[in-house]
């Protein structure tokens, strides 16, 4: 593969749409910028998959730079790059960040309205919620294992805590929380997966 000078690849970005193209694929293939970037993005958000989008995303971005003189050489083409990996990275975070408070949202108003009437097959309650949403609930809700449902009922239908959950059923205090732990996450997955219920979210609480 032919070598280019960061002055060279900015005069073949500004050239034409095949000498653009030319320099896109070079800095893509280009193993010493590739590593410094992949450093830093999964350190950042150890996603290896996630990851390529960024690096991708990346290289697009300083070619826009490029393009319309937002890049002055200031630093390494190499640098540069790793900088707007950077910012990328810090921005899928706080996407992401977002995306898991509003469906916490949602999460806590499931596990906040659990049934009075405390039978094996008891179903979340509607609570000021129209009743297609109370429907989308109990049917989240009864894919939860027995066990699940009835730690749900006991910290929040009972609204016992977790040492008196413990003494009930004579465990230990950590037992307790690493059961409801995976309980959370096994209900965070339900509710990702149910197009329908993040339709729901993303009206209530905004576009995710």
């Amino acid at each position: 593969m032919a070598t280019y000078t960061d002055e060279q690849i900015v005069a073949m970005i500004q050239d034409s749409t095949e000498r653009r193209e030319l320099a896109f694929e070079y800095l893509y293939l280009n193993t010493e910028i590739k590593n410094m970037a992949f450093s830093k993005i999964i350190y950042m958000i150890k996603d290896e998959v996630k990851a390529e989008d960024i690096f991708l995303d990346s290289l697009l971005a300083f070619i826009k730079n490029v393009k319309y003189n937002k890049f002055k050489g200031d630093s390494k083409i190499s640098t540069y790059i790793v900088s707007i990996c950077t910012f990328q990275c810090l921005s899928y975070l706080g996407k992401v960040k977002k995306e898991k408070e509003k469906s916490d949202l949602y999460l806590t108003s499931l596990t906040n309205h659990t049934s009075e009437e405390q039978s094996p097959e008891s179903q979340i309650v509607e609570l000021e919620e129209d009743r297609y949403q109370a429907q989308l609930k109990r049917k989240i809700y009864r894919q939860l294992s027995k066990g699940c449902r009835e730690a749900f009922r006991e910290k929040y239908g009972k609204s016992f805590s977790i040492k008196e959950i413990a003494q009930l059923k004579n465990i230990a205090v950590q037992s307790v929380k690493n059961n409801l732990s995976r309980c959370y996450k096994k209900l965070r997955t339900l509710i990702e997966g149910d197009e329908e219920i993040m339709a729901v979210i993303k009206r209530n609480h905004g576009r995710l």
